[in-house]
């Protein structure tokens, strides 16, 4: 489904507009379309003028433009197309000539941009409307006084938020939509509270960097709520300007509906004095352990996984977690010695030198003692003997599915191994999740399955029972 298709004028961006016109003489005419999903693709009518032959354009088909297109919207304003992509067309003489492009970016806004320069766009902050996610925030700041014949609706807005960050400031701001100011007449009212989120740079920023804010915002809010219900697109303020404009980019697109108040894990006014410092934290772990967080939320995408992809994920960004944070195993330790002892006994060059190689990787923790050193630190009621089992047991199936591709013999029936890999997946999910905000900084107390009642720790504890990994509720602590 298309958000955005209009039709319009493009030109190269680095050409100059006369002062008098609103496009140079060399535009051509075209059709733009935006996707739900941030697809972006341009069809022109003709081939865009170039000092090359038009042949050469078409030749290039899959590789970057290297220039900006600027466009003209017939109702949607004025865009910005930045990274196209070349994407194939037609070139007649007899006929009208198409051109095709990706394109990596859009900026949308309602003034026209200013032309290529030597200097980079660059950018002071971003703002995000927290539209879906109204049930989250616990907007309830509209207090409404219904009688026989009267009706009195208030509204005090909450006080806004700003966080102090290393970066710059970080603020939640609230609105409401509704009449004009004033007193007016009508028959019927609408009042709509909302709020937002705005980045702002203590310097310069590049797009990069504004993709990268959204983005982190984006997954600290689904490990928030457990739901992968994607953020909107931001709005962009560039430096030095009072212009705004709507970015659009290519993205995963989760068919989720917006969470409700009891659908999310950690509501937003538990953490509100210190979402600014989780926005932080989050940004800086993601930057420390890379894969170990992204290839978690690589499964909160609403993409569709076979049953050992997902579990294979879910191993392998653990312990990308755990050798990011552990680092190089050191040499000195007791096991490198023995190591080594072993080794100096063997006199043949060649003999050495192989078991040196076999040898070499001795001193790492198995897969299994990774695992058990992040969940152990988790404030959950583990039956700690369950807990080794469990751990032992994903170490076997990691290697059933990297070596054998399933299953390591086949006596057992495979719907079985699905079915028990399915098990242990949920419940790595689970403490992948709380593992991850927990190092964030999320208080412990509000991931207690005895102390909060909502749909996502429910399922966790289910997910963690099935496999036998918490104590039972009659049992001593």
């Amino acid at each position: 489904m298309a958000i955005l298709e209009d039709r319009g004028i493009f030109w190269w961006n680095d050409k100059i507009v006369p002062k008098t016109h609103f496009a140079p003489d060399s535009f051509v005419g075209g059709n733009l379309t935006i996707e739900d999903d941030g697809t972006i693709r341009l069809e022109l009518d003709a081939i865009m003028p170039s000092e090359d032959h038009p042949f050469t354009a078409l030749l290039d088909n899959g590789q970057p433009v290297g220039r900006n297109i600027q466009g003209l919207l017939t109702d949607a304003g004025n865009v910005l197309l930045l990274n196209a992509i070349r994407n194939g067309g037609t070139f007649s003489t007899n006929n009208i000539a198409k051109e095709r492009y990706f394109v990596q970016q859009c900026l949308v806004s309602q003034e026209r941009f200013k032309r290529d320069g030597k200097a980079p766009l660059s950018y002071r902050s971003m703002k995000v409307e927290l539209t879906g996610f109204e049930d989250w925030l616990w907007l309830q700041s509209i207090s409404v006084e219904r009688r026989h014949n009267r009706l009195i609706a208030k509204y005090k807005a909450p006080k806004d938020r700003r966080f102090d960050l290393p970066f710059g400031v970080l603020s939640i701001e609230h609105d409401l939509s509704g009449p004009y100011f004033g007193t007016s007449r009508r028959k019927n009212v609408n009042l709509v509270e909302s709020a937002a989120v705005k980045v702002r740079s203590k310097r310069r920023i590049s797009l990069k960097e504004i993709q990268d804010h959204h983005r982190n915002l984006e997954e600290l809010i689904i490990l928030l709520t457990a739901s992968n219900y994607n953020l909107d697109w931001p709005t962009l303020y560039p430096w030095g300007s009072k212009q705004s404009a709507k970015l659009y980019f290519p993205r995963f697109r989760s068919e989720d509906s917006p969470p409700g108040a009891h659908e999310c894990l950690v509501n937003f006014p538990r953490i509100a004095e210190s979402f600014g410092e989780l926005f932080a934290a989050f940004a800086e772990k993601r930057e420390q352990y890379g894969p170990g967080i992204y290839l978690y939320l690589g499964t909160h995408r609403g993409m569709k996984m076979f049953v050992e992809h997902r579990f294979v994920n879910l191993i392998w960004g653990l312990e990308a977690f755990d050798r990011r944070g552990r680092g190089q195993v050191q040499a000195g330790t007791a096991l490198d010695k023995k190591v080594r002892r072993i080794i100096a006994q063997v006199s043949a060059a060649k003999d050495r030198g192989w078991l040196e190689g076999k040898l070499k990787n001795a001193g790492e923790p198995s897969l299994s003692q990774r695992l058990l050193a992040i969940f152990s630190a988790l404030p959950l009621p583990f039956d700690h003997s369950e807990l080794k089992k469990f751990c032992e047991e994903c170490q076997a199936r990691r290697n059933d599915i990297s070596h054998f591709g399933g299953l390591r013999h086949q006596g057992q029936p495979y719907d079985e191994f699905m079915q028990d890999l399915d098990r242990k997946s949920n419940a790595l999910s689970a403490l992948y999740h709380l593992h991850l905000l927990t190092i964030i900084g999320v208080e412990k107390e509000r991931l207690d399955f005895a102390k909060n009642n909502n749909r996502p720790l429910w399922r966790m504890e289910r997910d963690l029972r099935a496999v036998g990994l918490l104590m039972s509720k009659q049992d001593p602590q």
